[in-house]
């Protein structure tokens, strides 16, 4: 008959629910693989600080993963991939590279090891370097402090560190700070921070100030940075 409706066919019925069947168990292997490496992701970026870029990195990929498994359409991919990554970014960046463990770093520090077993002391915090990557820059230009720590103490647990960067001119007016809780083990740990210099900021040489507390015990280290 010409200009009826057409019925649908079983044929027809079984290829829907066929693509249907397809789309969601592609959606389902899509997530479970992005459990996967979100957790080897995270991993990694608790052991090592190659931080910002492999927390991108990995970040990107989750989204991306995520915005497919939930709607499966090159947009939500990349939407997904693009939140993913600054999420992992940040991730990344925070994060500090254990350098130590408690023993290594009485072992291998006389001088920490020297207060920790006088009479009454039970915890150390002790920032042992402290560097301004590039020591000098132009106004409106990012700064990199790199701080290397140890704490030793009692019991060997996870616990917060308060760690707070000024940067001050001759006049001890706070031009720039930043400011960032870390959790970490005893022993030594590597952190980065790093904060933009103000553009308005005329040439000369300021002071980079950190101090470092586990709200018990306080530890403090200076270094210079030139703004040319």
């Amino acid at each position: 008959m010409s200009g009826g409706v057409r019925m649908p066919t079983a044929d027809g019925h079984l290829k829907k629910r066929i693509t249907a069947m397809t789309a969601m168990q592609t959606r389902t292997i899509a997530l479970t693989l992005t459990l996967i490496l979100a957790f080897g992701g995270l991993l990694a970026c608790a052991t090592s600080e190659q931080s910002a870029g492999l927390g991108a990195l990995t970040g990107a990929l989750v989204g991306a993963g995520v915005g497919y498994a939930i709607d499966d359409s090159a947009e939500a991919a990349i939407i997904g991939g693009l939140a993913g990554a600054l999420a992992g970014g940040v991730i990344g960046y925070i994060v500090g590279e254990k350098l130590e463990d408690q023993d290594e770093t009485l072992r291998n520090n006389p001088d920490i090891r020297e207060v920790y077993e006088q009479p009454g002391v039970d915890e150390v915090l002790d920032i042992r370097r402290l560097r301004v990557t590039p020591d000098q820059l132009r106004a409106g230009e990012r700064v990199e402090i790199n701080v290397v720590h140890s704490y030793v103490g009692p019991v060997d647990r996870v616990q917060p560190f308060d760690i707070d960067v000024t940067i001050v001119d001759s006049s001890q007016q706070v031009i720039a700070q930043e400011s960032q809780t870390h959790e970490y083990e005893n022993g030594t740990y590597s952190s980065r921070i790093e904060l933009t210099i103000p553009e308005s900021l005329p040439p000369g040489s300021y002071g980079v100030d950190v101090s470092m507390s586990t709200g018990h015990v306080t530890d403090n280290q200076s270094g210079l940075v030139r703004v040319i």
